[in-house]
């Protein structure tokens, strides 16, 4: 590797008397101002100065110094500064092949070199946002022949920039507070070169992937289940990213992790899970708390036997505080479900309208084998008794009118008296249940 530079220091200054000027740059090396030019300019006219080490700190910066002592005894001078500025280029040329090409296998055409570290190969030379001149050279190894092609490059070695909001971006999800399935997040990639790099002035793109990945854990901080990588937009709600997976969906035995991954066009890549400084553990809980509106929670029944509607009003909290608005949800008592609520816009809130009594006749779906359970028999009996030792119980559906009568038939006692000292036996006679009973003394 050869490298060489050039850094120049271009200026061009006049006064409007003649006035001798002392134009002076600051060396590092002696401590001292060096002269550079002490003469009068009358008119403009571009000088320059070659700068080397000794002229600039790490930074690149120079200092410079004008000074002139008035001798006009007509008045001030004027010092009038046409260009003043510092050039810097370098040069770096390569004296050895970087690296062999392969033939790509069953071509006869295509060739493939992976060019590993290329920024410790331009390391101390250049940076993103330079452009280097790459040069591959073709060989007819039957003939010896050569062709050399060239082509300009602009180095990017700066990893994308992304910044991540879940929640209201202030929430700590990783300790005590849990963000629901709908809790939004929202991320923004950055290619990182603005001011650098022009990307508008090329054929490519400043990103090209941006992804997503989520990982599951238990509270043994044992890895269960990672996603990969896949295509993101760029917000939506936790439940849009899969979170929580169907089959980890308990809040205390299991936290989330998501993983953002971008690729720019030179393939630098960032991936990052960090939503909040360091933090990047995510607590979920599908638990909702539902608040009914209006003090109604229950249903009149007699009304429904009148014809009269029964609206139930309520709204969906999670664990974050935030309502779960406008979904299609599932209302169960016990193991059965209920009418699916509608949501009303105006209210804001889910309703269920009964308008029937046989709206309460509730049903359950068995996945085992597709048969629907409800909470009465299949025969469509609406009423139920059930006799044991010492008890006898009946019942009826809810969605029945007309009320239950237990009948019952006493029985008459008698009483006979008769004389039962000749006698070894008797016989009762018309006993209700003509059962003969006899006595024996």
């Amino acid at each position: 590797m050869i490298s060489s530079e050039n850094h120049t220091l271009f200026y061009s200054y006049l006064t409007n008397t003649s006035q001798a000027i002392d134009f002076k740059i600051w060396s590092n090396s002696t401590q001292q101002w060096y002269a550079l030019e002490t003469s009068d300019f009358d008119s403009f006219s571009q000088l320059l100065f070659q700068l080397n080490s000794s002229y600039y700190d790490n930074n690149y910066e120079v200092k410079l110094r004008f000074y002139g002592n008035n001798l006009n005894t007509n008045g001030d001078f004027e010092l009038n500064l046409n260009e003043l500025r510092a050039y810097y280029e370098k040069h770096i040329s390569y004296n050895s092949s970087v690296g062999q090409f392969s033939p790509v296998e069953n071509t006869n055409n295509k060739f493939t070199y992976n060019w590993s570290g290329i920024q410790n190969f331009f390391a101390g030379y250049y940076n993103t946002g330079d452009e280097v001149n790459i040069t591959v050279q073709l060989v007819d190894t039957d003939t010896g022949l050569t062709r050399n092609i060239t082509d300009p490059c602009i180095l990017d070695f700066e990893a994308p920039q992304i910044d991540i909001t879940i929640g209201d971006g202030l929430t700590n999800y990783s300790e005590s507070n849990y963000a629901a399935p709908w809790t939004p997040y929202v991320v923004e990639f950055t290619d990182n070169t603005q001011g650098i790099l022009n990307h508008d002035d090329y054929y490519y793109d400043d990103l090209i992937t941006q992804e997503y990945q989520t990982k599951v854990y238990d509270i043994n901080d044992t890895l269960v289940y990672e996603s990969g990588f896949r295509t993101i937009n760029n917000n939506g709600t936790l439940y849009d990213l899969g979170i929580p997976h169907d089959l980890y969906t308990n809040k205390d035995e299991y936290y989330n992790i998501l993983e953002f991954k971008a690729t720019d066009s030179a393939g630098n890549v960032q991936i990052t899970s960090n939503y909040l400084g360091q933090t990047s553990k995510i607590l979920v809980s599908n638990e909702l708390t539902i608040q009914w509106q209006n003090g109604m929670d229950t249903i009149d029944v007699n009304e429904l036997y009148d014809g009269i509607s029964q609206i139930l009003n309520f709204t969906l909290t999670g664990p974050d505080n935030s309502e779960l608005k406008n979904k299609l949800v599932d209302l169960i008592s016990s193991n059965y479900n209920f009418k699916t609520p509608i949501w009303d816009a105006n209210s804001q809130t889910y309703i269920v309208n009964i308008t029937n009594i046989y709206d309460l006749i509730l049903y359950s779906e068995n996945i085992f084998d597709n048969y629907l359970t409800s909470n009465y028999i299949n025969d469509n009996k609406l009423n139920w008794d059930a006799e044991g030792d010492g008890y006898y119980a009946f019942a009826k559906h809810a969605s029945q009118e007309v009320p239950l009568v237990l009948t019952y038939n006493l029985q008459e006692e008698k009483i006979a008296y008769m004389d039962i000292s000749e006698r070894a036996q008797f016989r009762l006679s018309d006993h209700t249940n003509t059962k003969e009973i006899y006595a024996y003394l």
